[in-house]
């Protein structure tokens, strides 16, 4: 999850106004990436993708989405999918995944 929220910075700093990270009741894009949407999308990156520039989504968030998944980007979002999975023992463990890096 972390990866996630460092590569679009919407899910760190919430833009809808009056989204307080520091309020305890607030639900920010990350809450609903992570509690709502990604489960709602079979955990698939992809079909989350798909929803975000398809849907409603907030314009910073769709902009965000757009250039990560644009292209280039392929052998680090296929490392995340699978660090994303819904079952911790599906997930490669840190070694692995940093191996994949080049």
């Amino acid at each position: 999850m972390t990866g996630i929220r460092c590569l679009l910075p919407s899910f760190s700093v919430d833009p809808r106004p009056g989204v307080n990270h520091k309020d305890p009741n607030a639900v920010t894009l990350m809450q609903e990436f992570a509690e709502v949407d990604f489960p709602k999308c079979g955990f698939s990156l992809a079909k989350w993708q798909q929803n975000i520039l398809q849907g409603r989504a907030e314009p910073s968030l769709k902009q965000e989405v757009a250039q990560l998944f644009g292209g280039g980007n392929e052998e680090l979002l296929a490392i995340l999918q699978d660090m994303l999975m819904r079952g911790p023992g599906q997930r490669p463990t840190p070694e692995q995944a940093l191996s994949r890096l080049r």
